[in-house]
């Protein structure tokens, strides 16, 4: 894994300088506290921040070469540092009830704080974290206008044929200098793919949270036909449909009471948006795909993997087994990273992405600050025993 500096070390350390009277004042007398970073994207940064908390009395612990490159720490990854730290700023790190029991129970340093870069908590036991106190602090909306702004993108994309235009200009360039003149005047052609704009151009979206509303909100603004929503949470606020709809009244927002009345509408694109439980991993299966049987949508998720039968998927993608989608953009999988023999990676009607969605030095940096935020008022409430 790679994530390349966006930030230099000085500007991170000038932005955590100007945000200190954001932090919860420390008092640290008969106790040192140890902090473990390992969120993937603190770590380009990561003699910037051990710099910062050093300068405020509190031990960092950085994983090993090796573990600082991978997307996440597994069970096997943790257990050789447990033990060494009181607060975790992770990424997706697998903290699993006896990853968290072992570290709560430690008779070194106790685990007391699980500090999460982003959002999404689903890689945490929680139920554990509950059981010995250890505390989960996130950052909420963190990411919702790049996210929403790169599914905005793939619709775009696909809606004007960027993708496989691209891929058939390139696939004609590699094979032109084998063909004889003749040839070249009718294989070497112009590809004319077939598009549409966005008032043209349905949508269902599953998970109306804030990653759902950003993208509906920017859909909506450029005259999404119509848009209709589906969140297990219950009802939606539509009042910014009504802000945005112009004078012709094509752009709509509605919201359904099921999943399958959504899936059952064939948008042109479907929008996975939700966050992952315990209740809604591979919530789209054979059964969900079966409804899109027409060749017609576009599957974008860039949630969570999990959330999709990603096996079921492949054949959909591919057209095999009675299942059929015209294509799909994923940021996220069921393995992470993406294994080289995924056929995802040759299928001519995918976009991929590696778990970046969320790119923008903006954000991350507003991450970063409410990371350390989160662990200086948690610091200040917590005495070690």
């Amino acid at each position: 894994m790679h994530i390349q500096k966006v930030h230099e070390d000085e500007e991170i350390l000038k932005a955590l300088k100007e945000y200190e009277r954001n932090l919860a004042t420390l008092n640290i007398t008969n106790f040192t506290f140890t902090v473990f970073i390992s969120a993937p994207y603190m770590m380009p940064n990561a003699k910037a921040f051990k710099t910062f908390f050093e300068q405020h009395k509190i031990n960092v612990l950085l994983p090993l070469d090796e573990d600082g490159k991978k997307e996440r720490l597994e069970e096997s990854d943790l257990l050789k540092y447990i033990g060494q730290y009181h607060v975790a700023l992770i990424g997706d790190d697998r903290y699993t009830a006896n990853i968290i029991k072992l570290g709560a129970l430690s008779n070194n340093k106790k685990l007391i704080g699980l500090m999460k870069w982003g959002t999404g908590i689903d890689s945490i036991d929680q139920d554990a974290a509950n059981k010995y106190g250890v505390i989960i602090k996130n950052t909420t909306d963190a990411f919702s206008e790049p996210v929403a702004e790169s599914i905005l993108g793939s619709v775009l994309s696909f809606n004007r044929g960027l993708f496989s235009s691209t891929r058939m200009m390139q696939d004609l360039q590699s094979g032109y200098s084998g063909l004889k003149e003749r040839e070249k005047e009718t294989k070497a052609i112009w590809v004319k793919v077939p598009g549409k704009t966005l008032p043209e151009s349905t949508f269902g979206i599953i998970g109306f949270g804030n990653v759902g509303k950003a993208t509906a909100k920017k859909l909506l603004a450029l005259g999404a036909k119509s848009i209709l929503t589906y969140d297990i949470l219950g009802e939606i606020d539509t009042s910014e449909s009504k802000k945005l709809e112009n004078s012709q009244n094509i752009c709509r927002l509605s919201q359904s009471k099921s999943m399958n009345d959504v899936l059952d509408n064939n948008p042109d694109f479907l929008l996975v948006t939700c966050s992952q439980n315990k209740d809604n991993i591979k919530m789209i299966g054979r059964k969900e795909l079966q409804r899109l049987n027409k060749g017609k949508t576009v599957l974008i998720n860039m949630a969570r993997g999990s959330l999709i039968d990603e096996s079921e998927l492949i054949k959909a993608l591919q057209g095999l087994d009675g299942l059929s989608l015209k294509g799909a953009a994923l940021d996220v999988y069921w393995d992470e990273p993406l294994p080289v023999e995924s056929p995802l990676r040759v299928l001519p009607n995918v976009v991929l992405t590696s778990h970046n969605a969320n790119s923008s030095p903006l954000y991350w940096l507003k991450v970063h600050l409410n990371t350390i935020k989160n662990t200086f008022e948690l610091l200040s409430e917590k005495v070690i025993a």
